[in-house]
């Protein structure tokens, strides 16, 4: 009989829940609605996402479709994956052992075949809500390849029926034509009671068996070994130690199934399945000691205190078909195992062996010395800035500093570019990051400025009934309120002013340009211009003018 959750699965979630709509960071109307609290927990807890990012991914309210919420990662490879996600989320105790409706999953067949696959049907999501319509202008501004699509039910209940799920599946699948642009994800009691119970800390031990010829080096500080090892025990070594087997990888593991995971097992499970050990790049173990007697081949390494730097697609899509019984007892993979104590040379290691794949650039940056050094200073200030995502996810929300939107933050306010700050985020550490990262940067203005953004989102959530285009003005918003020297980000009263001034001369503008532009016109395409900075400028110090001679 299959687990499908109990009563402690749902007091879990719940208490979370009455929990973090405590945290001092979230936005008013999640900490004032449990149903909105359940999908930003969920958001944070599944992606890492900051206060911040959750509030704009949510577009529940009336007209959403049946969709509660959309978060874009476009870090996730060569292209891009929209998570669209639906909940329910149940108050009484007593619901907690009912299947998720399968109403929920109609709805949602409904939306994606209307609003994403574009078939009009009945026109029945004509009138959509804000929120999810600059959403799904973000999803066709996109600038990389179609994207993927993961579409994700969460419920504090039982799993849907079976039936439901495969009538869902099956229209997804008649799309997908072998290109994988949709898949699912159904995260009911058990997987988010398992998604916020603690995880522990763990010092990995095992004992690896390399088959066949193998390759030593040793500089008197780092020891390598390259060899083979047989698919069966790395899956075998993952069920045993879990996901901490990847605590030390810069990315982690990606849960959701992509194109790159799927084909991964089609080989280690196909007729091809001998000839994995070449198709795969493999590997890379760090270990802090590690143990074996030479012999000219097939030798037991011993490997003190392990972690898997690289290859934890290998891994995990090996331990998936390994779980399903289609594992092939042929499929070896190649394996680096490199002992050191050097912090220094890990994080090099680390950085090297994944610069090949999509591992997020701000990530790959995370040891430069001078991302180092502002988050050495940023916290003399009392403020945790995180370089790698999710650094301090333990420290108040209030007092961690995302890298990226301190980047894009910083990029608007003290180099006046707003709209490449909105629209290549990605470039920030990329092409464009010394730019941003150089020796003349700095701390208390690039601090001021993500301060002063995350005020500047607030407000513009909270006024987007008034301005629609509030949430694409943000990072323009920033750089005006550079213009105007404001540096003081505790001065609230004051940004809230200059800001409310600010969209008003915005809303001059974009009326004019809805006018002359008609049904062409989109928020977004207006905000990604570069020369709307300078319009708004004319705009802004014509406003003051008036109220100063009024």
């Amino acid at each position: 009989m299959v687990y499908k959750g109990s009563r402690l699965d749902f007091q879990l979630i719940d208490h979370s829940v009455d929990q973090y709509m405590h945290n001092d960071d979230l936005a008013e109307s999640l900490s004032a609605n449990p149903s909105l609290a359940f999908i930003g927990l969920f958001l944070n807890k599944r992606f890492d996402l900051d206060s911040a990012v959750i509030d704009d991914s949510i577009v529940d309210g009336t007209n959403d479709c049946g969709i509660d919420a959309i978060y874009i990662d476009e870090d996730s490879g060569n292209r891009p994956i929209v998570n669209i996600i639906q909940s329910k989320y149940y108050r009484s105790e007593e619901k907690y052992n009912r299947a998720l409706e399968a109403g929920a999953l109609d709805k949602m067949h409904m939306a994606i075949d209307e609003l994403i696959l574009g078939n009009p049907k009945k026109e029945k999501y004509k009138n959509i809500n804000e929120d999810l319509k600059n959403k799904l202008e973000d999803i066709r501004g996109l600038e990389k390849e179609t994207p993927r699509y993961h579409i994700i039910f969460i419920s504090n209940s039982f799993p849907p029926n079976v039936k439901s799920k495969e009538h869902f599946e099956a229209f997804l699948e008649s799309y997908n034509h072998d290109q994988q642009y949709f898949d699912t994800e159904y995260d009911q009691l058990v997987e988010i009671a398992e998604l916020l119970a603690p995880k522990q800390e763990k010092i990995i031990d095992a004992n690896l068996h390399l088959i066949g010829k193998y390759m030593d080096f040793s500089n008197g500080m780092t020891n390598v070994l390259v060899g083979r090892i047989e698919g069966t025990e790395l899956a075998k070594l993952r069920e045993q130690a879990g996901v901490a087997l990847f605590d030390k990888n810069v990315r982690g593991y990606l849960t959701q199934k992509n194109d790159v995971n799927k084909d991964i097992i089609q080989s280690a499970t196909g007729e091809d399945a001998y000839q994995f050990f070449v198709l795969n790049n493999g590997i890379t173990i760090v270990c802090s000691d590690m143990e074996y007697i030479p012999k000219k081949e097939s030798i037991e390494v011993n490997v003190s205190n392990l972690q898997i730097v690289n290859g934890g697609q290998t891994t995990n899509s090996l331990y998936e078909a390994y779980k399903e019984g289609k594992l092939s007892d042929e499929v070896d993979v190649l394996i680096r195992i490199i002992k050191t104590s050097d912090d220094n040379l890990l994080g090099k290691i680390t950085k090297a062996t994944n610069s090949q794949t999509t591992v997020c650039a701000r990530d790959l940056h995370s040891n430069d010395s001078i991302q180092k050094k502002i988050e050495a200073d940023l916290k003399t200030k009392g403020y945790f800035y995180e370089a790698r995502t999710n650094k301090y996810n333990d420290e108040p929300w209030n007092k961690r500093i995302d890298a990226v939107k301190a980047a894009q933050s910083y990029y608007a306010y003290a180099l006046q570019k707003p709209a490449d700050a909105k629209n290549k985020k990605r470039f920030l550490f990329g092409t464009l990051y010394p730019e941003v990262f150089n020796d003349s940067l700095n701390t208390d203005t690039f601090l001021n400025a993500y301060l002063i953004w995350r005020q500047v989102h607030t407000l513009s959530r909270s006024l987007k009934e008034e301005y629609s285009f509030a949430s694409y003005a943000e990072y323009h918003i920033v750089a005006l309120l550079g213009q105007m020297d404001i540096l003081d980000p505790s001065d609230r009263d004051l940004i809230e002013k200059k800001t409310r001034l600010i969209l008003e001369a915005t809303d001059t503008v974009v009326q004019e340009r809805i006018k002359e532009e008609g049904d062409s016109y989109s928020h977004r395409a207006f905000f990604i211009n570069p020369s709307t900075i300078g319009k708004l400028t004319t705009a802004v110090e014509q406003l003051e003018l008036q109220e100063k001679q009024s």
